[in-house]
Formats: C-alpha cells, structure tokens, sequence
C-alpha cells in the first residue's frame, strides 16, 4: 500500500491549528486552500511490510484412480511493518520502522479432485 498526498491541489478544510507560529494558525471551516507542501507532506510508502509465517497440512482422505479426497488445515501468524515520512507545517518526523499490527488465522476444508484435473474445495 502507498499513500502519497498530492501537492497543489486546492482543498476544503474544516480545523483549528493552535500553538504555532505558523501562518495556518486559527480556525478554518471549509475553507478551500492550495496544498502545498509547506502544509503537508505526507509519504507512506512503506506501509505494506507484512510478514507472515503459514503453516498447512494436506492428507488424503479417500482416492480411487478418478478421484481423490483431501482434508487440509492451517494456522497463519504475520506481523505489519510500515515506515512514515511526514512533514507538517514545516515539522518534519521521520518514523522508523514499527510494529503497528499482528494478527492470527485459521483454516480448514475438504478438497475433492476429479481425474487429476479439476478440484473442488470447501
């Protein structure tokens, strides 16, 4: 995934920008503004860093010379990486890499093939 703000664009905002010394201090609602990168420079291009770890079983239920039944399972395990370069109102900040997120899956089905050629799973 990569996010990328585009420059000199005009846009409506709606904020309150406190504790600047910023031209953008106040409030705006709705106001269009050209976008530039002073405001905003936003990168994320390394946001997709997943790494996982698969594990499968597959074992034969049932064949004859046609057809073949198979059970499979399956846990999976995998953790995101991503890196963000940003600048905001002349602010720069430089993330390094991080753990945003993990998750954990499981599967499990019966599989069915036909003369070697066509499979059916469920």
């Amino acid at each position: 995934m990569k996010y990328v703000v585009t420059q000199n664009q005009n846009v409506n905002i709606d904020v309150n920008i406190r504790h600047t010394d910023s031209e953008y201090s106040g409030q705006c609602n709705g106001q269009s503004i050209l976008w530039t990168v002073e405001i905003l420079k936003f990168k994320h291009t390394q946001g997709l860093n997943f790494i996982n770890l698969d594990l499968r079983r597959f074992h034969e239920l049932w064949s004859t010379n046609n057809v073949r039944f198979n059970a499979l399972g399956g846990v999976r395990s995998g953790i995101l990486l991503p890196k963000t370069d940003a600048t905001l109102l002349g602010k720069p900040r430089h993330n390094e890499f991080h753990l945003s997120s993990f998750g954990f899956s499981g599967d499990a089905g019966i599989s069915v093939s036909f003369m070697e050629i066509f499979l059916y799973c469920v």
